[in-house]
């Protein structure tokens, strides 16, 4: 199974992969695993990947451009053979067991 993970934070990410149970899977070649740094796919020259919400309040967004820009990296990279795509977001189906 290959899995992307896009992330601002990848040594994060590297780091659980090599200290979980997540490590035996990739040694026994069940699962293989590559990040996408999202600053990397930020517009120059501030790589900013958030903003301010538009019609004010508090906090920051998270821009889409960059978020599209590696998802497209990862299509290119399945052509047409992507199967399942996991996108967590606020206004989503709650994601449980059940």
């Amino acid at each position: 199974m290959k899995v992307f993970i896009i992330t601002p934070f990848p040594d994060v990410i590297h780091s659980f992969m090599q200290n979980s149970m997540i490590k035996k899977a990739q040694e026994h070649k069940i699962i293989d695993y590559k990040v996408l740094n999202l600053f990397d796919y930020a517009d120059s020259p501030h790589c900013n990947i958030d903003d301010y919400p538009f019609g004010g309040g508090t906090g920051m967004v998270m821009k889409p451009e960059p978020i599209f820009r590696a998802f497209d990296e990862i299509k290119r990279e399945f052509k047409s053979n992507l199967k399942n795509v996991i996108y967590p977001t606020p206004d989503g189906k709650v994601f449980n067991q059940h």
